[in-house]
């Protein structure tokens, strides 16, 4: 199977769910921060973040010290709340893609009607 590179969109998506995983941590030490009498500020944790990051893949990444504390306050991320409103899940998601592409490469392409009829079919079951 020859290799594909990866698309621009899923390089963006990869590279927002590194950042939120980073996010996830630093929210996790700023809350252990705030119970100490003299802890460190959410902008240090953030750029201590940004440095380790740093340091560990040479890549940078941008830790926003508001997006720490509104997950210290229970927001979720704007990737949590859209997962919750997906109608398949990853698997549904990665099945129907295999049946179009396989369908594609016969030369049969899926008409926009059996699609959504394969989707209704799949989301009822």
């Amino acid at each position: 199977m020859t290799a594909k590179t990866k698309s621009q969109s899923l390089k963006q998506r990869e590279d927002r769910k590194v950042v939120e995983e980073w996010i996830s941590h630093a929210a996790d030490v700023y809350h252990q921060e705030r119970k100490k009498p003299k802890g460190k500020s959410v902008c240090k944790i953030a750029l201590d973040f940004e440095q380790i990051y740093l340091e560990s893949t040479g890549k940078h990444i941008k830790l926003n010290y508001n997006t720490i504390i509104e997950r210290v306050k229970g927001r979720h991320s704007l990737s949590e709340r859209a997962y919750k409103q997906e109608w398949l899940l990853p698997s549904e998601t990665e099945l129907i893609l295999d049946l179009l592409t396989k369908s594609a490469n016969q030369g049969f392409p899926f008409t926009h009607r059996l699609l959504k009829e394969t989707v209704d079919k799949l989301v009822r079951a």
